[in-house]
């Protein structure tokens, strides 16, 4: 709709271009014609309102056509994150029931995917190029339960927290926060403990989500 709009105004913009030379080209320079003492417009007064009017037209539909392509420009840059705005916020939709070991967790709805890097089917963030990232989980675990998660760049392991709520007659949860140096097309994804025996579920729902989020800084 922007670029509709951005070829109209400027098929307009050329009209009226042509129209101020035709102004200044066509102007009565009997202007200077006197009368009774004083100088005198007549017609020439005419012209000179409209290709004023004309070039103040000009100059706001000038205006406007770059405004609405400066915000086209914006928007796409935004929205591919290639203006330095690279960001995600993902969720489980779903209790996961009993991990197995070395389970990657996809949190399977993103509201926020700023430039679309992080994959909800696979659970994976891809980095689009070098750059400093902070990266955060929570994971909420049910009562009982003793589940280990870990933050995986690549194939290695960086960082990782234990959820555990045995004895506990409720839900526990716990947070992890890193900062990581990338490269462009490093992989970040959440995944169980490979050898540590995990119990009980990772909860997630309305009252208390289990989350992954990332973005540039």
């Amino acid at each position: 709709m922007n670029q509709l709009k951005i070829g109209d105004q400027e098929k307009r913009i050329k009209f009226l271009e042509n129209s101020v030379e035709n102004c200044q080209c066509q102007r009565d320079h009997s202007a200077d014609v006197y009368f009774d003492g004083s100088r005198t417009l007549n017609n020439d007064l005419s012209e000179n309102i409209q290709n004023r009017s004309t070039s103040d037209e000009l100059t706001v539909l000038k205006a406007e056509s770059g405004a609405v392509e400066s915000a086209s420009k914006r928007n796409w840059r935004r929205l591919s994150g290639t203006d330095g705005n690279i960001a995600f916020f993902a969720k489980l939709t779903h209790t996961e029931t009993q991990p197995s070991t070395l389970h990657t967790f996809v949190f399977d709805s993103a509201p926020t995917n700023i430039g679309g890097h992080y994959n909800r089917y696979s659970g994976m963030f891809t980095a689009p190029r070098h750059g400093t990232y902070v990266f955060s989980w929570t994971m909420f675990c049910s009562e009982g339960a003793h589940i280990s998660s870990q933050l995986i760049k690549n194939a290695d392991y960086i960082d990782a927290t234990l959820c555990n709520a045995e004895g506990a007659t409720y839900i526990r949860s716990t947070t992890g926060v890193s900062v990581l140096e990338l490269n462009q097309g490093d992989v970040v994804f959440i995944r169980t403990h490979p050898t540590s025996g995990h119990r009980g579920d990772i909860k997630s729902n309305e009252y208390h989500l289990s989350t992954f989020s990332g973005w540039l800084l």
